[in-house]
């Protein structure tokens, strides 16, 4: 409920898909979504899941949680390749991790998904806790890097007001 203007916001801004997930049991669960209305976009499923180490939805929750638990979740899960682009190797996980807290966004460059690029960013609650992330998502023909740098901070302005909008301080 809070968070959906946001979305509907950043989809007719960028006109690509956006998502919302929320962090289940080292996993990305997906609760909301805003399609783009372009014909080439990408398909989604509310209730399904994902890795959190090659989505930009799962690396923008999982760059932020204690490092205890990262290392916890990268050793138990194992880094599987989906595409040729997917991150398997955990000490290369672990500087793109770093690259996201530089960043404040995470970035799946066709890691997931084969001509997929997603920009992704975390959401707070009023502890600070990271537990749920929204990205954008578009053919990476038409999310070329160098629109990802145009639409990163839109992405990340949206969920520091979401955080904002959930009792964030910080």
């Amino acid at each position: 409920r809070i968070a959906h203007p946001f979305l509907v916001g950043l989809n007719q801004a960028t006109d690509e898909t956006i998502h919302l997930t929320v962090l289940d049991n080292d996993e990305v669960l997906y609760i909301d979504c805003v399609e783009s209305r372009m014909r080439i976009r990408t398909y989604s499923v509310i209730g399904a899941r994902a890795p959190l180490y090659c989505t930009a939805v799962g690396k923008a929750i999982l760059a932020f949680l204690p490092e205890a638990e990262q290392k916890r979740i990268i050793r138990e899960k194992a880094l599987t390749r989906v595409t040729p682009n997917t991150i398997t190797d955990p000490d290369a996980l672990a500087e793109d991790l770093r690259k996201t807290v530089q960043r404040g966004y995470a970035l799946d460059n066709m890691e997931h998904e084969e001509y997929l690029r997603c920009i992704g960013a975390s959401i707070r609650n009023w502890k600070g806790e990271v537990y749920a992330s929204i990205s954008v998502s578009g053919p990476s023909q038409r999310l070329t890097m160098k629109r990802v740098s145009a639409i990163a901070p839109e992405v990340v302005n949206a969920t520091n007001q979401i955080s904002q909008t959930m009792g964030y301080r910080g």
